[in-house]
């Protein structure tokens, strides 16, 4: 994450599945005065919410779809315009910075309209492929990170 040491706030998510772990993320973001947010879904929004957390532990399966998040009871909400970057997870990326996601499109929702710059794929280097088809409300990223380093997409070029 070559970029992220002048950032003040990344959001990461909790890996469900086979989804990239972001705990080491978080420890080395943490270590450098960042702050760390995590999404919430919550029921009859159709929008993500980001909340400061300190430690990554504190996160809780929560909603239908079981994936850790914070407790909006215990971590501030954080809001989207105030993240420099987030980090989105995904079944697969291609150098374009389209992402296949799981379907539920609360990402495309959540950040419409922000700069393909604050956005970054995370994931495995065989989860990235020739070509993802694109529907008109996908999300652009600007950065794809896998092991084998980031790869700039044409959205930031």
């Amino acid at each position: 994450m070559a970029h992220v040491g002048s950032r003040r706030v990344v959001a990461l998510y909790a890996a469900i599945g086979a989804e990239l772990p972001t705990g080491r993320a978080h420890a080395a973001l943490a270590s450098r005065g960042v702050t760390v947010v995590y999404p919430l879904v919550t029921p009859g929004r159709p929008r993500l919410s980001f909340h400061a957390v300190d430690d990554p532990e504190a996160l809780l399966p929560r909603g239908r779809y079981r994936i850790p998040s914070p407790d909006p009871a215990r971590h501030p909400e954080v809001p989207l315009e105030a993240i420099d970057l987030v980090v989105v997870p995904g079944i697969a990326y291609d150098r374009s910075g389209m992402r296949l996601g799981y379907g539920a499109g609360y990402y495309d929702r959540t950040v419409a309209g922000l700069a393909p710059t604050r956005l970054a794929g995370l994931g495995y280097g065989l989860q990235l492929v020739d070509a993802i088809p694109r529907e008109p409300h996908d999300l652009t990223l600007g950065a794809v990170v896998t092991e084998a380093g980031v790869i700039f997409t044409e959205a930031t070029r």
